[in-house]
């Protein structure tokens, strides 16, 4: 099974979108886009990050693209992040991004589980996330 994803990083006018099979949840893929936004900073650093994420599960995998570039969302994702960065007057750029993620039912209406939140804050929430993950497979396997 996977959990399919999308990366929608708006760029004032401009939408860039990534379609990821595998791992889209907050604590795998949301804490993975927290880590890569919080070292890049700034747009263009973070989608040539994505662009050069490959997936490391398998030998098979070595050399494919963990996130794909297409033209639109809709492909049955379980989770959509939203990175918007907004054009700051100030730096006569593009300022620091917010980050909205909406989870994905086919059986419920979408609901926001963040909107328009910082990066630090993202960051925090997946990391905590992930932490919480990781006790509950450390106790499986001391049980």
């Amino acid at each position: 099974m996977s959990t399919r994803s999308i990366v929608k990083i708006k760029a004032d006018e401009n939408t860039i979108i990534f379609y990821r099979h595998w791992d889209g949840y907050i604590e795998e893929g949301g804490y993975q886009l927290a880590c890569i936004l919080n070292a890049t900073k700034t747009y263009s650093k973070f989608v040539k990050a994505l662009i050069n994420q490959q997936r490391p599960i398998y030998e098979h995998d070595i050399g494919h693209p963990l996130y794909e570039l297409v033209n639109s969302s809709n492909l049955g994702e379980e989770y959509t992040y939203l990175i918007e960065f907004k054009w700051d007057k100030k730096k006569g750029d593009l300022g620091e991004a917010q980050v909205s993620v909406l989870k994905n039912h086919y059986k419920t209406p979408d609901e926001y589980l963040f909107y328009r939140i910082s990066p630090d804050k993202f960051m925090k929430h997946c990391g905590d996330k992930k932490h919480e993950q990781t006790k509950k497979e450390f106790a499986k396997l001391s049980a």
